[in-house]
């Protein structure tokens, strides 16, 4: 099990494998979020500005946190990284 300062300091070394833009955190973007984190564990998304007009990102954060059971490792600025254990 990983502590959340190696989990943050591995996160700062991926790219983003998706930007949430002005349709916020849709069921076709948790199902990639949820995919990812099967393969990778380790995932970091993006909010594009368009996305903040109409949700604070601490709550779609939290949206996807829940629906993905996954960990919020990180949320700073626009970016948010998520982690969860592989299934064994």
């Amino acid at each position: 099990f990983m502590d959340l300062k190696e989990l943050r300091k591995a996160g700062k070394h991926i790219r983003p494998i998706l930007s949430i833009g002005k349709n916020g955190v849709t069921i076709g973007s948790t199902e990639l979020i949820d995919r990812e984190l099967e393969n990778k564990e380790l995932i970091k998304v993006k909010f594009l500005r368009a996305a903040f007009t109409q949700w604070p990102k601490e709550e779609m954060a939290e949206n996807i946190r829940m629906v993905t059971k996954s960990q919020i490792v990180e949320l700073v600025g626009n970016t948010l990284v998520l982690w969860r254990r592989r299934e064994q």
